[in-house]
């Protein structure tokens, strides 16, 4: 209880007792005081207790004789009476105005204001969620990754106990998994020798798109081929969502490079004919034949040594052979052959003494000698066509055995040879 003093203020007048009531009605004073209190207080006015939320008059006399009125009002103070609301998480606790509350927990504090009265407040505390999630890790296969600071591999489980947004625990649950793997065949374009035209396609037969391809150590791109390839082995990455990567090594074919084969080529000498024919032991695509007399056949008919062109292409190369034609080794067992008698009768038959040679014997130089017995010269020829006739100096000789001497630079077959003969001829008349 709040006793508060009283003080009275007095007006003190000098009035004559004639005039003093008609003074009292018009000097009458009339005062009133509010008092605001705590809500379990009063206050006491004039030895009178005053409750709050009442109000008392009191009367009272001035010097003058008048009536003085008091009136006297008292409330309570309007005090906080709210609940305040905090949050915790589980098993910890909240501190309002040095007391503490366990979150899940409400609590009735007094509290003192600055006026002096105190105050009730509801403390309540509400539990913050603690969140339980599951993670689950995609990895490469044969990988690990590193996930707060733990490292898991294929296959592996964890329980890992974190910080939410609120501070409270926040349960991960991690299970690792791998992606699946990719697979690729390839499909490849034969190059032309020294040539940059193969070409290696891939198709992805499993694993997660979008996928990338690499060749060699070249950087990633979207498309799923490499052309402009020399022939020779490459090295092909595919790359899915992951950047997960499989590796195949791959070989750009080449062509067969055009290989002709032919042997030594020698025309006969007994009978001077040859086919040549090449043989064509590997090819890339259909052939073109052109002979260097503009025939286009796969053979030439030749009759004669000396060195034959041909031209030769196919889908990626142009070949041109020079092919060597030679005499053969069959050389004729006589290649010069002189009679042993001749018969000048004019009946066309023997009717001179001359060589006779095998065709494929060419005369580079020649000369025929024939004498008779004492020696004496009754012929010379420079040429094997010329023959004796039987008669020296216009005189027909007497048949006899007469003797012939020849000596011949010849040519058979490409080799050059140098020949004496010598001989008895016998003149039949």
């Amino acid at each position: 209880m709040r006793v508060l003093p009283l003080i009275l203020w007095g007006i003190y007048l000098l009035l004559p007792i004639t005039d003093l009531t008609a003074q009292c009605d018009s000097l009458a004073i009339q005062h009133e005081i509010n008092f605001l209190v705590c809500p379990d207080e009063s206050v006491t006015y004039n030895g009178v207790e005053i409750p709050n939320g009442s109000t008392a008059s009191f009367h009272f006399l001035t010097p003058e004789g008048c009536d003085s009125i008091v009136t006297v009002n008292v409330e309570a103070i309007e005090l906080d009476t709210s609940v305040v609301e905090l949050a915790a998480c589980a098993g910890d606790s909240a501190v309002y105005h040095g007391h503490s509350i366990l979150a899940g927990e409400s609590k009735l504090i007094t509290v003192a204001f600055s006026d002096g009265c105190d105050s009730s407040i509801l403390i309540s505390v509400s539990i913050l969620p603690s969140d339980t999630t599951y993670s689950t890790l995609e990895i490469c296969n044969g990988d690990s990754v590193e996930y707060h600071g733990m490292v898991f591999s294929e296959g592996d489980h964890g329980l890992l106990k974190l910080t939410n947004q609120q501070g409270c625990d926040s349960i991960v649950f991690v299970t690792v998994t791998t992606t699946p793997s990719v697979s690729f065949q390839t499909t490849t374009k034969a190059t032309c020798p020294d040539a940059a035209e193969g070409v290696i396609e891939i198709e992805v037969s499993d694993g997660t798109p979008p996928f990338k391809y690499a060749i060699n150590n070249e950087d990633f791109q979207d498309a799923n081929f490499f052309e402009y390839l020399k022939s020779g082995e490459y090295s092909i990455k595919v790359a899915d969502h992951k950047e997960c990567r499989q590796q195949q090594e791959v070989v750009v074919p080449e062509r067969e490079r055009l290989k002709l084969w032919i042997d030594d080529q020698r025309v006969p000498c007994s009978d001077p004919s040859l086919t040549i024919r090449p043989l064509v032991l590997q090819h890339a695509g259909e052939l073109s034949w052109e002979w260097a007399d503009g025939s286009d056949n796969e053979w030439l008919h030749v009759r004669s040594p000396g060195e034959y062109f041909l031209e030769i292409s196919d889908d990626c190369t142009v070949l041109e052979q020079a092919i060597q034609v030679s005499w053969g080794n069959d050389l004729p067992e006589e290649l010069i052959y002189f009679p042993n008698a001749f018969s000048p009768n004019g009946d066309g038959h023997n009717d001179q003494f001359r060589v006779y040679s095998n065709q494929v014997v060419a005369f580079l130089d020649f000369e025929l000698q024939i004498f008779d017995r004492w020696g004496a010269s009754m012929f010379i020829a420079h040429h094997p066509q010329t023959g004796w006739d039987g008669k020296h100096q216009l005189e027909e000789k007497n048949p006899d055995v007469y003797a012939y001497f020849m000596k011949a630079a010849i040519e058979v077959c490409g080799q050059k040879e140098d020949i004496f003969k010598k001989g008895d001829l016998t003149l039949m008349r």
